[in-house]
């Protein structure tokens, strides 16, 4: 795939950097490398910058598509990691960053390219998977089947606000052994939330 996710207000969040051509700069979420290049470009060589994905996945698509930028640029760092563990990651960096870039979320192209995780309901056939960094031993699927009922009403409430995170927590203990793709879950739900025509629950 040759078309890259353009982040959303791309030009504010690099133009609020303030980037010095000489600093040291980290994109906590490297994605499709969109921002990463934007900072890239405005730095000299006695810039740094240093881009941090914990999904594979994006930081081969970006050593694929901007190879000849990171041919030519040996001041741009790419490494696999979570950016909880900034510290850690730029333990052998000894300058201080002058700015701190994340955009959180899915891009477009890990939604249509999501190599069998089950991000999107419109793949209804991929494994309830729904883990960026493939390494974590845990999927969506096994929280299913380990977290009880009120903890999972709890999790869909807190970080989906999800109104009917009770019903839908329910139907989902009752039937878990009927659950194994994405397509599994989505007719489940189906099965609790009002259906409302411009919107999948």
């Amino acid at each position: 795939m040759d078309k890259i996710h353009t982040p959303v207000l791309l030009k504010e969040s690099i133009e609020s950097l303030n980037i010095q051509s000489d600093g040291f700069y980290i994109d906590c979420t490297l994605g499709d490398g969109g921002h990463s290049i934007e900072i890239l470009k405005r730095l000299s060589r006695e810039g740094l910058l240093l881009s941090i994905d914990h999904d594979q996945h994006a930081i081969d698509f970006v050593k694929e598509y901007y190879r000849e930028e990171l041919g030519k640029n040996d001041n741009w760092i790419i490494k696999k990691g979570n950016f909880k563990n900034i510290k850690e990651l730029t333990k052998e960096i000894s300058t201080r960053p002058l700015g701190i870039l994340m955009d959180l979320g899915l891009s477009s192209r890990q939604l249509e390219e999501s190599y069998q995780r089950g991000f999107s309901y419109n793949e209804e056939d991929e494994p309830l998977d729904m883990r960026m960094d493939e390494n974590l031993g845990v999927t969506a699927l096994d929280l299913l089947k380990v977290l009880p009922e009120k903890k999972l009403a709890d999790l869909f409430w807190k970080y989906g606000e999800e109104r009917y995170s009770k019903p839908i927590a329910r139907e989902i203990k009752e039937n878990i052994s009927d659950i194994k793709t994405v397509g599994d879950l989505t007719r489940l739900v189906y099965k609790v939330v009002p259906v409302n025509s411009n919107k999948n629950p």
